[in-house]
């Protein structure tokens, strides 16, 4: 075995050494970084899932503490009575329709009450209806269109024989005054001429 064997040899060794030592995977920077994103998205996700996990698992517990809250009754107070010891206790407990009398029925005979007189029965007095009066009419000096003649008509200023029978005949042709303004539909009566004698007429 010459030494030229050996060098070869070592060299050999080194390199497969070399070759060992080398990263079997080469990632470049890009790749690198999306790896990297990849696993952070990933871990994103876990942390979400187990979020949701833990929402409807409390969620889950909740509608099982009401559901076992409403089924469970509610406790009783001591020395009352449940409905069905009441109901029972009222069936099995007789009560009494009839009472005996204490005090012993004699046989003598009951005495004789007197005689009260006989009260006649008092006829209630009735008051004769009382006539409703008609309040009277206030007299203050101002004439009346329902019922003033044509004299009193005419003694109105303002108003003269011609003027007064003609208020009459529309007075009978609408049968009744219902306010002094309607005498502006009388032929001869203005706006002027009714405001002159307005302080004197009255509808009643």
């Amino acid at each position: 075995m010459n030494r030229g064997d050996d060098m070869v040899r070592a060299r050999e060794s080194a390199a497969a050494a070399k070759l060992r030592s080398r990263p079997r995977v080469l990632l470049s920077p890009v790749h690198a970084v999306t790896v990297i994103l990849l696993l952070v998205a990933a871990l994103a996700l876990s942390l979400t899932l187990l979020a949701q996990q833990t929402v409807s698992s409390a969620a889950v517990d909740g509608e099982t503490m009401a559901a076992a809250v409403s089924d469970h009754p509610a406790p009783q107070q001591v020395g009352e009575p449940s409905a069905s010891a009441s109901a029972s206790l009222s069936t099995s407990v007789p009560v009494p329709t009839s009472v005996p009398s204490s005090t012993p029925q004699s046989d003598a005979p009951a005495a004789p009450t007197p005689s009260q007189p006989a009260v006649s029965p008092v006829s209630p007095q009735v008051s004769p209806p009382v006539a409703s009066q008609a309040p009277e009419p206030v007299e203050d000096g101002r004439v009346d269109l329902n019922t003033a003649s044509a004299a009193e008509l005419d003694a109105v200023k303002g108003i003269g024989p011609a003027i007064a029978q003609r208020i009459i005949d529309h007075r009978r042709k609408i049968g009744r005054f219902t306010s002094v303004d309607q005498l502006l539909d009388v032929p001869g009566i203005g706006v002027r001429t009714l405001e002159k004698m307005r302080g004197e007429l009255v509808v009643r």
